[in-house]
Parts: C-alpha cells; structure tokens; sequence
C-alpha cells in the first residue's frame, strides 16, 4: 500500500510542470524553534509558558499567531502586537543564525532533481520576505526557485487563496496547473480552493489532521 501511494505521488510530480512549495515546515522544520521564539517573547512580556502540545498556531501569519496566545491565555490588558511581533522576530532571527534549523530530510536533493527535469518552482510562504530572504540566504536555496510569493506580497494569508494565485501567476500558468507541498491544514485548503493538487508533508501535523488528503509523505528522502 506504501509503494502504491509513493508511485502515484511520483506520477502526479511527474505530470505537473511547475511545483509550488511552502517554506516553514516544507523546506526547512522551523516549527520548534518559531515555538522557542514565541515561548521567548510570551515569558519576557508576560511571564507565561505556551504548550508545546498546542500546534494550532502552525501555518498562521507571526500576528495571527500572536493574538491567538493573547485570547487563549487571556490576556488582559492591551498587547501591542506590533511589538510582540517585531521582539519575536529578533529572536527568531538569532536562532536562524545559531545553526538550530534544518532542512527537512531529501528536499534540497529533490529541488535539484525538479531543476534538472525542467520543472518551474514557485515560493509562497506566509513568513515575511525578510525571514524567507535569511533562510534562502543560510540554506543557498535561492537558485532553485523561479517565483518567490511571501507574507509581504499578499493582502489575506492563508487559508485564503490568494498567495497561491499569486505565485501560479508568477510562474506563467494557471493555478489549476500546479501541484503544491504543504504541511499545514490552513495552507492545504489555501491551495485546495485556489484549485490546486495538494501532497502534505507531515512535518508540522499529524496523518489525521489530513483526513481529505490523498498524498502525504514523511520527507522528500521517500521520493
């Protein structure tokens, strides 16, 4: 049964000519450490601790994910979420650069595979450009890209289509002639409703958050 859904995934890569990628969780397991740098950020200001075992907040923009902690911790007086978010971002950042991120397992080997068959690859991440430019930056992954769409280029984040009507366009096609990799259940319907072929990465959540998903790999070493 493994082998039958890796071949039929390996026949839909091969019939899409251009792929589009989410970053955090896709390309690179960011998710502990942008749970270090909100947990850094919630204890400075407030002194609390967020669980570990709430993966809600995956997959939201850094201020969606931020008043989701303020109303679930109830927090009372006013946070300023501009602050929160530009303090998490510096600590985020510090990570980055502390070498306490990795790329999920086969996917640069993958990219280079795509480049070679001639494939088109587009970028549609909710991090911020300047995030996406640190990563691309550490990990060398610029060159494999031919459109890169961020939290910066959009209106309404995901699970709204519009990043990934954004990115298709970049790339010269239709959206309905794309295939996207995503790890979270708000990126998945994002891609869905733009009309999109969806294969899940569970990097970031769990086989059963993914229950209308036909496609999920582990990493891309199984492709």
């Amino acid at each position: 049964m493994i082998m039958e859904r890796k071949s039929e995934i390996r026949k839909l890569i091969d019939y899409f000519h251009c792929i589009i990628f989410d970053m955090d969780g896709v390309i690179i397991n960011s998710e502990p450490i942008k749970y270090l740098a909100y947990q850094k950020t919630f204890l400075k200001h407030y002194g609390v601790f967020l669980s570990p075992d709430d993966v809600s907040w995956r997959g939201k923009p850094e201020k969606d994910v931020i008043k989701y902690w303020v109303e679930k911790l109830n927090i009372k007086d006013d946070a300023d979420v501009a602050s929160l978010t530009y303090y998490k971002r510096m600590i985020y950042r510090s990570l980055l650069q502390s070498g306490r991120v990795n790329l999920v397992p086969g996917v640069k080997e993958f990219l280079g595979s795509l480049n070679y068959e001639g494939k088109q690859l587009g970028l549609a991440t909710t991090s911020n450009r300047a995030d996406q430019q640190a990563i691309f930056k550490l990990f060398d992954l610029g060159k494999y890209f031919n459109a890169v769409t961020t939290l910066d280029d959009i209106t309404y984040p995901k699970p709204d289509p519009e990043i990934y009507f954004k990115t298709a366009y970049s790339l010269g096609t239709r959206p309905a002639n794309c295939i996207v990799f995503e790890d979270s259940p708000s990126g998945v319907m994002a891609a869905r409703t733009a009309g999109m072929q969806v294969i899940c990465v569970l990097t970031s959540y769990k086989e059963f958050n993914f229950q209308n998903c036909s496609f999920l790999i582990n990493s891309f070493e199984e492709l």
